[in-house]
């Protein structure tokens, strides 16, 4: 963030400067974003239908979150219902306490252009999701100005926060839950490994414009087909794919988040609307709370899988220190991004990844 050449950041890019940020409107009015090294700083590379995100570069932590553009001005806008949605993912280089994903979420596909916006998707401007993130510098259109945290921890930008709707794909590390044999090295998943992650948007008339009631998943590695786990329901039942059915019986365990929010009635409404992809690697912010990956383990959860993770992921293994020192080359790579008709074998064609198609916050 640039006032002509000065930085409207503080010397230590933990506060606004505040000769020209004493407000959000002041600041967003005095201030410009400026370009990024996506290689030589922050370690993005592309190559082919292929993004390589690494978490550190010359030594440094260099955490990053991309979007797939459309054009130099607009995010791709992706529109799944009655889709088929599928790309590889190499996450052998991802150590305990790393963190990637592979999401949607309700970005506008411009960027949130106005008055006080005009950097908009060129310059990575508008990102949202349902955590409602408010470490963002910039939201809708205005700088977050009041921050607070402690010495040598990332600040939180608290006045404000950036909430929207959002679908997670895949999200984790090369050893996420490898306790119960199904994902993780040498398991049924094999982590060591790429491995293809494929989604279904299943709809009541089996249109685009049907009402959205199923999302299924599976996976597909050295040319076999692996079926999603099936999981026991409080009632009784069976289930292996995201339905009403399959989250009612399990709202105690999500203190009703799902039907509070819509169901899955709205993330259809919110597809509907297209949905931009992101990308992203970083580290946990609380390493006592992260189970492989940064999830924090739900009070419900069985006492036999809390162990066997804290036994295969200690919590001294996922301090960001112990991470720099023995994964120094800790990185993800996402690639062979296809949407098209269900059932289709690894429908649609993949989406190139140029080097100008990506933009980093």
């Amino acid at each position: 963030m640039l006032h002509g050449t000065e930085s409207c950041m503080a010397e230590d890019e933990r506060a606004w400067n505040a000769t020209y940020c004493a407000n959000g409107e002041q600041c967003a009015e005095q201030c410009s974003l400026g370009g990024v090294k996506y290689k030589a700083v922050h370690g993005i590379t592309t190559e082919g239908h292929a993004l390589k995100l690494r978490l550190f570069t010359h030594g440094k932590l260099t955490a990053s979150r991309v979007y797939l553009l459309a054009d130099e001005k607009h995010y791709h806008s992706f529109y799944l219902k009655n889709q088929q949605f599928s790309f590889d993912v190499d996450a052998s280089q991802l150590p305990c306490g790393v963190d990637a994903a592979l999401y949607f979420t309700s970005m506008k596909a411009d960027g949130g252009l106005s008055a006080t916006n005009k950097a908009g998707a060129m310059y990575g401007t508008g990102y949202c999701d349902a955590q409602c993130p408010t470490a963002l510098r910039f939201i809708n259109g205005l700088a977050n100005v009041e921050a607070s945290g402690e010495p040598g921890q990332q600040p939180v930008f608290k006045s404000m926060g950036a909430c929207c709707p959002e679908l997670d794909l895949w999200e984790g590390n090369g050893i996420t839950a490898a306790g119960d044999g199904f994902y993780g090295p040498n398991k049924t998943i094999d982590t060591r490994h790429t491995f293809t992650v494929v989604s279904q948007f299943l709809t009541a008339t089996g249109t685009a414009q049907g009402e959205l009631v199923e999302i299924r998943q599976f996976y597909i590695q050295h040319g076999v087909r692996i079926p999603h786990r099936v999981v026991q329901l409080a009632d009784g039942h069976q289930a292996s794919s995201i339905t009403d059915q399959f989250c009612r019986p399990n709202a105690s365990r999500t203190g009703r988040a799902f039907a509070k929010t819509g169901g899955i009635e709205a993330m259809g409404r919110a597809l509907d609307q297209g949905m931009v992809l992101v990308m992203g690697l970083w580290t946990a912010d609380e390493p006592s709370d992260s189970l492989g990956s940064i999830q924090k383990i739900p009070a419900t959860r069985k006492p036999s899988l809390r162990r066997i993770n804290q036994q295969i992921c200690p919590g001294s293994a996922r301090t960001q220190p112990f991470i720099q020192k023995h994964h120094p080359h800790a990185s993800v790579k996402f690639s062979n991004i296809k949407i098209g008709p269900i059932h289709a074998p690894h429908a649609g064609i993949p989406h190139r990844v140029n080097s100008n198609e990506h933009t980093i916050i």
